[in-house]
């Protein structure tokens, strides 16, 4: 009689606790989701210059500027120290055009220089590029002491060497070789001769020299 009793009451038992399962959810572990309005963040790869192009790249640029110039008829080069500003357009990333200005200056004299440059940019590659330019200018000279004005048929050759730190922000430097041809005289006296007429004697050529930031837009 007890084991029956003892059957009766395990079986309930178990009824019981099968019917308390069967009232509880099944619990599913998806993973947990993002909180609403939150972004997922992707990994940013490094954005390049595209050094391919089909159509004309502009620029503008700034620099340090400086050259040392002299004649047979000189005692001594000058040396100039100044800046430069212009805008470059550039075709199919390899032939270029450069309207520029540049102002230079020492303890006697001060030049201002406008020219005209045609390039051909011979290395491009990883961001880098090399640019060599022949060109054309015309400049004025003025003594700060005498009351003298001259002015210049400027002949610039440039080698161009930069690199883009950023996707259109590039440093540079650069060097050169001028030649400066005396386009006439106004009320020039000096030691040698007073003229108003050209003289080859006050023909100049030299060295020049940039470092510069240049901007694509």
């Amino acid at each position: 009689m007890r084991k029956i009793f003892a059957g009766i009451i395990g079986g309930a038992i178990s009824l019981v606790a099968v019917n308390g399962w069967s009232d509880t959810p099944l619990q599913i572990n998806y993973g947990t989701p993002y909180a609403l309005g939150e972004q997922t963040t992707q990994p940013q790869t490094p954005e390049y210059r595209n050094e391919t192009s089909s159509g004309i790249q502009s620029s503008v640029f700034a620099e340090y500027y400086g050259s040392k110039v002299g004649g047979d008829d000189f005692d001594h080069d000058e040396k100039l120290n100044g800046i430069g500003t212009g805008i470059t357009f550039t075709a199919l990333d390899t032939f270029n055009t450069t309207l520029g200005i540049n102002f230079q200056k020492n303890s006697e004299w001060k030049s201002t220089e406008i020219n005209v440059k045609g390039g051909y940019i011979f290395y491009n590659q990883n961001n880098t590029y090399a640019n060599a330019t022949l060109g054309v200018g015309y400049a004025w000279f003025k003594a700060d002491d005498y009351n003298v004005k001259l002015r210049y048929l400027t002949l610039p050759v440039e080698f161009e060497l930069g690199h883009y730190f950023q996707k259109d922000i590039a440093g540079y430097i650069g060097l050169g070789y001028k030649w400066l041809y005396i386009e006439n005289m106004k009320d020039v006296c000096t030691g040698y001769f007073c003229s108003t007429e050209a003289s080859d004697a006050l023909d100049m050529d030299g060295i020049t020299y940039k470092a510069g930031v240049r901007y694509n837009f």
